[in-house]
């Protein structure tokens, strides 16, 4: 099978393209995550400092 992959012109083509095309995707499917993850660390630590803002107020009202 990989010497008729490697010997014929065409199949070498098709698995060049295939090849290429899941490159592609796995590189598009990386950055995707990459961005929503880093959008859900952001929003956690905006939610993280907004509490200790609230626990600084309600603190300061105690006293």
């Amino acid at each position: 099978m990989l010497d008729q992959i490697l010997t014929n012109p065409a199949i070498r083509y098709g698995a060049g393209i295939v090849a290429g095309i899941l490159l592609v995707a796995i590189g598009w499917g990386s950055a995707i995550i990459w961005s929503v993850e880093s959008r859900y660390r952001a929003q956690r630590r905006a939610d993280r400092i907004a509490k200790q803002m609230r626990a600084g107020r309600e603190l300061r009202g105690m006293r």
